[in-house]
């Protein structure tokens, strides 16, 4: 590691935003590698992708 790694610690209830899509969210659930999250997406702005 160098010293310009960062490393950010994230809590449930934090508020994040997608990288791929303008769609904010808030954390619900933190899994047990700290790599995965659960969000839960602000109802008003979700869209559904149909395949």
């Amino acid at each position: 590691m160098t010293k310009n790694d960062r490393r950010v610690e994230f809590k449930v209830g934090d508020r994040v935003a997608s990288l791929d899509s303008n769609e904010e969210g808030t954390i619900t659930r933190l899994c047990s590698d700290k790599d995965i999250v659960y969000v839960r997406w602000d109802a008003s702005k979700m869209q559904l992708w149909q395949g």
